[in-house]
Parts: C-alpha cells; structure tokens; sequence
C-alpha cells in the first residue's frame, strides 16, 4: 500500500503523449503545405471507395493510382472523413498533388481545404489539453513527493541488535 504513491509519477505519460501527438499533426501540417507548394499535379484514377460506419465516428478510405513521370504507377490508400468520402466516391479520376519523400506525400485537391482546417483544429485540441494536463501533473508530481517524504518519515527502521 504504501508504494502506491509512485502511481501519481505516472500523470505526465499524458503531457509527454500529447506533446508527441502536437508534434506529429504540426508534421501533417508542414507536410501538407509543402506538398500543395512543391508537389506535381497528377490526375489519379480511384480504384476503391470504403466507408466505415462506427457509433462514435465514421470514415473512408480511398484508394488511388497515378503515375508520376512515366515510373511505375504509385498506389496510395488514404484515410478521408465521411464528409468527403461521398463527394469522392462520385469522381472517377481526382486531381492530387504528389511530392515523394513529405511527411504527407500525396494532397487531394479537392479536400486540401477541409483537411487543413481539420489538422488546424486536432493542433488546438491537442494544445489545449495540454495546457490542462500539464499543470495537473506538476500538481501531481508535488502531491506524490509529499506522500513519499511522509512515508519516508513515519517508516521506522529496523535495527537487529544480538545480545
């Protein structure tokens, strides 16, 4: 019971995860806008459309084939929300910018506006959670060190004297 204490230490695994989600949707950011300035402009054929209907969200996936400069055709299977997945599944072929080696190789056109936007909101979600749990683990981290202090004091030592 008395060792409980250390599970307070635990809290900042949340600041320390939502530090490397901010990191990782800044990258998508940054790989979005590099991609939309610096990437070619390819039509690409849509081989499949797949909707998912869950109770708390609802994506697609779509799969798309292009070739970049006479190479190999590219297949790229991308995660859209349901919001676009419907107007996608209409078109046949999409208009998309392809830049290799980007943290987000492959832009949609058609939904680059509604995706950054997206990533924009996920970034203020993620940086006010961590505005909120950041200081609850520091208040943590302080709570768990008093405990181990008063635990500290209050244990007695032991001493084993042969008579």
């Amino acid at each position: 019971m008395k060792k409980v204490h250390y599970l307070w230490y635990l809290l900042w695994l949340l600041p320390a995860a939502l530090l490397g989600l901010g990191i990782q949707q800044t990258l998508v950011y940054y790989g979005l806008q590099n991609t939309l300035a610096n990437g070619q402009e390819y039509q690409a054929e849509v081989i499949d459309v797949q909707l998912k209907h869950m109770s708390a969200q609802s994506n697609g996936m779509i799969v798309l084939r292009f070739h970049p400069d006479g190479r190999e055709p590219v297949v790229r299977k991308l995660s859209v929300p349901l919001q676009n997945a419907g107007k996608l599944m209409e078109s046949e072929t999409l208009g998309i910018r392809y830049l290799s080696g980007s943290y987000q190789p492959v832009v949609i056109l058609s939904t680059i506006w509604f995706h950054t936007r997206m990533v924009l909101v996920n970034i203020g979600v993620i940086f006010l959670s961590f505005l909120i749990t950041a200081p609850a683990s520091f208040l943590a981290h302080r709570y768990a060190e008093r405990l181990r202090k008063k635990i500290i004091q209050v244990e007695p030592e032991f001493e084993i004297s042969r008579s």
